[in-house]
């Protein structure tokens, strides 16, 4: 029989071995060695930032709820909480409820009015030269916050809107002065509410008497 061949063996040599003669390519998950982490220290020797308490505040928490969609049976409403607030005041007013005509009128006192506006709130919006609305983008955009909006703003919003009063169109202040008008006939205390508004909104005609003065042609065209 023939003889089997002995194959030669190597046997690795004792000790640590030294990698510091390959090549160190610099890629993906080998980071060069001058900023890897070292063994033993943190990353973020500082730890990780404590966060900061935001400060308690009333009116940015009511503002927040003010500016709230409506759900009404599950869909959303193009109205906002306090919007939709004021316009059942207002309806109700108009329908003759005394306790609602009261509260517009104290809402109408502190919202209304060059005083009460207050500084209003500017937003820039960068268009094209020679394009006068902003651009629209092709595709689905996220939409992005919207600014929140005072009390004051969406109570005067409603004012405005069109309402009815025995079937006529007209606006919601209107709708309710004329129906707090009709309710001081028969209550005085619509009666004090309505010298109420006459003199938190005394109109533009002056509070002394009309006097009249007659005059030439020729003096009226001087």
């Amino acid at each position: 029989m023939p003889k089997e061949e002995k194959r030669a063996t190597t046997i690795p040599a004792k000790g640590p071995r030294d990698f510091s003669k390959r090549s160190y390519e610099v890629g993906r998950g080998k980071p060069p060695k001058a900023t890897r982490f070292q063994k033993g220290k943190s990353g973020n020797p500082k730890g990780r930032p404590k966060k900061k308490n935001e400060e308690f505040d009333p009116g940015k928490i009511m503002q927040a709820i003010d500016n709230e969609d409506v759900l009404v049976d599950g869909k959303r409403k193009p109205f906002k909480k306090a919007e939709l607030l004021f316009r059942d005041l207002f309806s109700e007013a108009i329908m003759g409820n005394f306790e609602a005509a009261s509260i517009i009128m104290k809402s109408a006192e502190e919202y209304s009015g060059p005083e009460a506006e207050g500084p209003s709130q500017a937003v820039f919006v960068v268009v094209p030269d020679g394009c006068f609305s902003p651009p629209r983008r092709p595709g689905r955009q996220r939409k992005k916050d919207p600014l929140p909006v005072s009390a004051g703003s969406l109570f005067r919003k409603v004012a405005k809107q069109l309402g009815k009063l025995n079937g006529v169109r007209m606006t919601m202040w209107e709708a309710y002065v004329r129906q707090v008008y009709e309710m001081a006939n028969k209550n005085k205390r619509a009666a004090r509410l309505l010298q109420q508004l006459r003199k938190a909104f005394p109109g533009v005609a002056p509070p002394g008497e009309t006097i009249t003065y007659l005059i030439t042609e020729a003096d009226a065209n001087v």
